[in-house]
């Protein structure tokens, strides 16, 4: 079993510690971005019905914005379709 088995440490690790080539291109990108006055906001998906239609002053249609069928909370009712509400919380 478990107990039979000879104790020693690995002597080569098996990770590669280099950053993707991706990783590496949207680091640099995030960091232009931010040195020419930017800002990386990440909104949520879910937002309120007031939110994404009252506070834009936009009319609900009934087929724009998907509705959750049993949301948790009122503040996440339906899926944002635009990014303005996201950025006007934050």
């Amino acid at each position: 079993g478990y107990n039979n088995l000879p104790r020693s440490t690995p002597n080569k690790s098996a990770t590669i510690g280099a950053p993707l080539p991706i990783n590496k291109l949207s680091d640099i990108i995030r960091t232009e971005a931010a040195m020419s006055g930017w800002s990386e906001v990440m909104p949520l998906i879910l937002c309120a019905h007031d939110e994404n239609f009252a506070w834009l002053n936009r009319k609900d249609d009934g087929t724009t914005a998907v509705r959750l069928a049993n949301p948790k909370t009122a503040e996440y009712q339906v899926v944002r379709t635009t990014l303005l509400p996201g950025l006007l919380k934050t």
